[in-house]
């Protein structure tokens, strides 16, 4: 018997999507980089070795990726250490304890499902 179903695409029902774009122009302010607004925003969508390839592209002689990217985590892991807030119109579901893996995880790959889908059997919405 089917007690729920629970349907989750990054930045779905969490609102991810708007703590990563305040890291990434958290660490351009911190590198004193140009606005970058366009570039973050390019990347939303994309494949993480897409969005990847236009961040080097991007940085390619303002900084070295690895010292943007190292920050950028920094921030991110900081953002959602405080909590993730649900996006507009998704509901709150009980779901014990959960946070979301270290942001040592490429952040704009796949942070959020794999807590969720633990926690959801958990409370026995997946068998």
């Amino acid at each position: 018997m089917i007690k729920g179903v629970l349907f989750d695409m990054d930045g779905l029902l969490l609102d991810t999507e708007r703590l990563i774009v305040t890291a990434f122009q958290r660490t351009s302010d911190e590198l004193n980089l140009p606005d970058l607004t366009e570039v973050i925003h390019n990347m939303i969508g994309l494949r993480a070795d897409m969005g990847d390839k236009l961040l080097r592209t991007t940085l390619d002689g303002l900084v070295e990726h690895t010292v943007f990217d190292t920050l950028w985590q920094d921030h991110i892991s900081a953002l959602f250490d405080r909590g993730i807030p649900l996006r507009p119109g998704a509901r709150t579901v009980q779901i014990p304890d959960i946070k979301p893996p270290s942001a040592n995880t490429r952040a704009m790959g796949h942070l959020i499902a794999p807590s969720l889908l633990e926690g959801a059997r958990e409370i026995g919405l997946l068998v």
